[in-house]
């Protein structure tokens, strides 16, 4: 994150690239541990996941443009700075259990982050703002409370209320791919957390995600991910 000492400058920048494929060997585990908050129902307790103005069912990194910044006296600034200087204080202070610590504050920022840009900055933005529309708010919660269901663009737009062709030009102008695309990825997201969080064999990773074949899963996971389930596996053995 950059600090900035101008009042219109950005308070906090999140890097390009929020994904398992930085942050080192723990990056992948670090963006499952962001995800969870995927699986959380609004009024469950998740923090921060019910609390973004007219979003209810996305996934926090699926949501976030390439870069997002959280502008001085935006809401929460003043509690995310003070969540930075405690994480900056746990990171430099070789201090017992700072691991855990700063791994944990550091999700903090990115949600209260997450919560600031979307209050001020979020509209226009892609997901969120398509996550704001009724309808369109309908079929991406859908496919997040039920990634393993055999959706269909027709079946998506009956959920929205909206027929399968509209539906599909609408999704693809707001969310900026198309329902199919995107529904893989959350699928494949869902996918590499079980990889990395729980002891299941290949098939029931499939399954679990909506793939009958466990060949067909591979493949679309390595399409969708870059890299073979396999790999995701070896993360967590490492």
């Amino acid at each position: 994150m950059v600090l900035a000492e101008r009042a219109d400058e950005p308070e906090h920048v999140a890097p390009e690239g929020l994904d398992g494929r930085i942050g080192g060997r723990d990056g992948a585990r670090r963006v499952a541990a962001l995800e969870r908050h995927d699986d959380v129902e609004p009024g469950g307790g998740d923090p921060g996941h019910d609390r973004i103005p007219g979003v209810r069912g996305i996934g926090f990194v699926a949501a976030l443009p390439p870069v997002f910044c959280v502008r001085r006296g935006a809401p929460y600034t003043a509690r995310l700075a003070t969540i930075v200087d405690e994480l900056v204080e746990e990171a430099t202070t070789p201090t017992p259990g700072a691991s855990p610590v700063v791994a944990r504050l550091a999700e903090v920022a990115v949600l209260i982050a997450v919560r600031s840009f979307a209050i001020t900055d979020g509209e226009g933005s892609g997901l969120l703002d398509a996550a704001r529309d009724p309808r369109l708010g309908r079929a991406l919660a859908t496919i997040h409370d039920e990634p393993a269901r055999p959706w269909t663009v027709a079946r998506l737009g009956r959920v929205a209320g909206m027929s399968r062709s509209g539906f599909a030009a609408a999704f693809t102008d707001r969310v900026g791919e198309a329902p199919a695309a995107y529904l893989a990825r959350v699928r494949m997201a869902r996918a590499e957390r079980l990889l990395l969080e729980q002891d299941l064999a290949l098939p029931q990773v499939a399954e679990a995600v909506g793939y009958a074949s466990t060949a067909a899963f591979s493949v679309a996971f390595k399409r969708v991910r870059g890299i073979p389930p396999g790999a995701v596996r070896k993360q967590r053995a490492a």
